[in-house]
């Protein structure tokens, strides 16, 4: 039973320790059907003051590099039709660039994880514009009703009124409460408009259009706003319904309200922003969120024809059980902030700067693919090494998870946190999920092959990460967790753990926690907890050097009882070794592992 004990403290320990799409990669190809889309223009010109644009529509694009625009666009109050073609191309990564010359419009940002939107800015270019085009995937045609929407959603606008050198702006924030399903809500904003916080209250109304678009009717105001939404319904952009006379530019954004909702993970953010002291703004690039409140930043800024780089730490406020959302800004830019709301299964947030009437801000974030950049031994943290059936495992790289999670219970689950990991098409067995690291067993009936895996986040599969499986790849876990310096080992005789203050004596056994031994006899399906009466014993031929010399057939080699995946040898240490801490490396069906070290007393 102590033996028990002190393997499951120490194992703990590292499995929960945590460190720094598609089937196929993303492409051109993986673009296809109807987005709508919301553009918002802000041209500058010292002598004129200020020209404004808006335009919604649909985005059709052709899955071979070419979109085609639809819509209508109203520009300084003029309404026109919007009809063009363009070109645009999507990276592996989820960069995204749009060009289309008849608007024109020349825009680069993300799509999100699953493709359901798109954020788009000319943040990082140097025209003396500022553009900003947000896009929703439309769900396939289904009878309009009421019903398709329904929850409670966070919304956040900034709105521009007239043109010329002094346009009236509004930022809001807040809630739009109970979207009955019946054409019916209730709204409870913070706005700040000209100066002044004017809180909207009320009943609302909205519609569901033949197209799958909702007509949203807020208190205050006359114009409904038109939104498209994500297939899902997590997520929507929109603009007041564009009309002739009418020079009002707004884009408003929402997303749906899910419980135990947690900021965590890779984001592509957007800023469009004013204030007194810099004038108009965008602002647009990488977050990377951690559930500690901590945030991190690498952004372009578009500060009317100047471009510049801006990167740095913030917090953020604790996200309550209701999702709302407190965002600080950067030192080096204030107006990078807001209150809002985290929702879409904390795919999705908002925010604006309102009450403060000091700045007018939108800011929307959404969730980017999952990429996997590697996969280690979790013992050795190798990754030129080839990995193992029944190993554990660990995978780096981001938004790999929605949430953190670890799993409470064996057998072990193949999914934890939104996330399922399958190596060679197999899913594996999770041990410990977060955004940027996930723990996991290497499922036993995986081939010996060149193989590989993805991830799947809440259904979305990412591109693949090319893996060879071997027949075992023995790493020994360390007290640094880390694959470096002493390893684990226990004194045979007590069970307690072997330091340089309690060093192993020539002689004595010690027990080596492994992993990666392979293949186990009898047979322990994956995830599974490892028996104890009789043992699953390593298949393969397994060898262990102390100090340079040969420790002897092992006593033991196999699975550790009362758990998965975790290997143990018990070996006795050479009675010619030499006092210190002496290397240890153990091999297994050929393979040799890491060196660790060994504390040994005279």
């Amino acid at each position: 039973m102590a033996m028990i004990f002190r393997t499951a403290l120490l194992l703990g320990l590292l499995l929960s320790m945590s460190a720094i799409g598609w089937g196929a990669a993303l492409s051109n190809a993986s673009l296809r059907g109807p987005y709508f889309f919301v553009l918002q223009k802000v041209d500058t010109n010292v002598s004129f003051g200020f020209s404004f644009t808006t335009a919604q529509g649909t985005l059709l694009f052709d899955q071979n590099g070419k979109v085609a625009v639809q819509g209508s666009i109203n520009r300084d109050g003029t309404l026109q039709t919007l009809s063009g073609t363009g070109t645009y191309s999507l990276s592996s990564t989820g960069d995204l660039r749009i060009s289309v010359p008849e608007v024109p419009l020349s825009v680069a940002g993300q799509v999100s994880f699953d493709l359901n939107s798109l954020v788009t800015s000319n943040a990082a270019s140097g025209a003396l514009s500022h553009q900003v085009l947000l896009a929703t995937r439309q769900a396939p045609q289904q009878p309009a009703s009421p019903a398709l929407l329904n929850g409670t959603y966070f919304l956040s606008e900034r709105t521009i009124s007239a043109s010329g050198s002094s346009p009236q702006l509004e930022s809001g924030q807040g809630i739009v409460y109970a979207f009955d399903g019946q054409g019916n809500c209730t709204v409870t904003l913070s706005t700040a408009r000209a100066g002044q916080p004017l809180p909207l209250l009320g009943q609302g109304s909205y519609q569901v259009l033949s197209d799958g678009s909702v007509l949203l009717t807020l208190p205050g105001r006359s114009d409904p706003v038109r939104f498209g939404l994500t297939p899902d319904a997590g997520m929507g952009v929109g603009t007041t319904q564009l009309s002739t006379g009418k020079n009002t530019h707004d884009i408003f954004v929402i997303t749906k309200r899910s419980p135990n909702s947690e900021l965590n993970g890779s984001y592509y953010v957007m800023l469009s922003a004013f204030s007194d002291t810099m004038g108009f703004s965008t602002v647009a690039g990488q977050a990377d969120y951690t559930r500690d409140g901590k945030a991190s930043y690498q952004l372009a800024q578009n500060g009317t024809g100047i471009v510049s780089t801006i990167s740095g730490q913030s917090t953020y406020s604790p996200i309550d059980a209701a999702g709302n959302l407190i965002l600080q800004g950067l030192p080096n830019l204030p107006e990078f902030g807001g209150r809002g709301g985290l929702g879409s299964s904390s795919h999705v947030f908002v925010a604006a700067s309102a009450p403060d009437i000091s700045r007018y801000n939108l800011l929307v974030g959404i969730r980017t693919p999952s990429q996997v950049a590697s996969a280690v031994n979790a013992a050795s943290f190798s990754s030129t090494a080839a990995l193992s059936p029944g190993a554990l495992i660990s995978i780096f790289g981001r938004n790999l998870a929605r949430q953190t999670a670890q799993a409470s219970s064996l057998p072990l689950p193949t999914i934890l946190g939104g996330a399922t990991v399958r190596i060679g098409g197999i899913d594996a067995p999770l041990l410990f999920v977060s955004p940027y690291q996930l723990n996991l067993q290497v499922p036993y009936d995986v081939p010996l092959s060149n193989t590989t895996v993805t991830i799947v986040l809440d259904g979305v599969e990412s591109g693949p990460l090319p893996v060879i499986i071997g027949a075992a790849s023995p790493g020994v876990f360390t007290l640094s967790s880390d694959g470096n310096g002493a390893g684990i080992f226990l004194h045979g005789s007590d069970f307690s753990l072997v330091t340089r203050t309690n060093p192993a004596k020539p002689g004595e056994v010690i027990l080596i926690y492994v992993t990666g031994l392979g293949a186990v006899l009898p047979g322990v399906a994956s995830g599974s907890v490892a028996p104890g009466d009789p043992p699953a014993s390593a298949a393969a031929s397994v060898s262990v050097q102390i100090g340079g010399l040969d420790a002897g057939t092992p006593a033991f080699a196999g699975l550790a009882p009362g758990f998965a995946g975790l290997y143990q040898i018990n070996v006795s240490v050479p009675s010619g070794v030499t006092p210190g801490d002496i290397p240890l490396v153990v091999t297994a069906a050929g393979v040799q592992g890491k060196t660790v070290a060994l504390p040994v007393s005279p």
